[in-house]
């Protein structure tokens, strides 16, 4: 793999990053000179924002948790073996999720009838 084929995805995963922090400031801007929200409700990080507010913020703050791994994973794949042990598993994907359904298909769950 190319190095631009293992960052392009960290690039991308940066820009939701950036993304939702001016989704979220904007909003926050807005409720607070729209009077929704007073200074002293949230001066001291109290959640009292509306609810649409809560989940940009929210999505933001999980960008922060699993994506760290993912940064890791993809600092350590040039100068590991990582490289060729995890991202070339991804053609086993399809094959893994048709087995993982054999037991459904075997029941008639889901299964197509002519």
């Amino acid at each position: 793999m190319s190095i631009t084929a293992i960052l392009l995805p960290v690039y991308v995963q940066v820009a939701l990053t950036f993304i939702l922090l001016l989704w979220m400031g904007s909003s926050r801007l807005g409720s607070l000179r729209a009077g929704e929200v007073k200074v002293k409700d949230v001066a001291l990080g109290e959640r009292n924002w509306p609810s649409r507010i809560l989940q940009v913020q929210n999505a933001y703050h999980n960008q922060f948790e699993l994506p760290v791994l993912f940064y890791m994973l993809v600092t350590l794949a040039p100068t590991s073996d990582i490289e060729h042990t995890v991202f070339d598993l991804r053609p086993l994907r399809i094959p893994g999720i048709r087995c993982s359904d054999r037991p459904f298909r075997s029941r008639g769950i889901g299964a197509v009838r002519p």
